[in-house]
């Protein structure tokens, strides 16, 4: 998609030259990226804090992933057939952050 085409979709976008910015409540936010030309490059969602509803891994990656001993998780999976990568990244803590990343390879 073009950031034309993105942003006549999303509502409250702030707008710059290569990334807009979303916030959809105090708990979820998320970015967009762009390359030279205006196309979508990247997305990233961050959810706060344990009550913010977060995909879990498994609905993401379509794996569950074991927390390391401070509840943190991360993992990258490739999908190069389809030219993009995903992410899911969960902190550490009583206030996690969950940020799930697609980006175009």
């Amino acid at each position: 998609m073009t950031a034309d085409e993105v942003r006549s979709k999303l509502d409250r976008a702030k707008e710059g030259d290569r990334q807009d910015f979303l916030v959809f409540s105090e708990r979820e936010s998320a970015q967009i990226y762009y390359d030279d030309q205006g196309k979508v490059t990247a997305i990233s969602i961050d959810y706060l804090g344990d009550n913010s509803k977060a995909p879990t891994a498994e609905a993401v990656l379509g794996t569950a992933l074991e927390p390391k001993a401070d509840g943190s998780m991360y993992q990258l999976n490739r999908y190069p057939d389809a030219g993009y990568w995903v992410s899911y990244n969960r902190t550490a803590g009583d206030k996690p952050i969950v940020t799930i990343t697609m980006q175009k390879m």
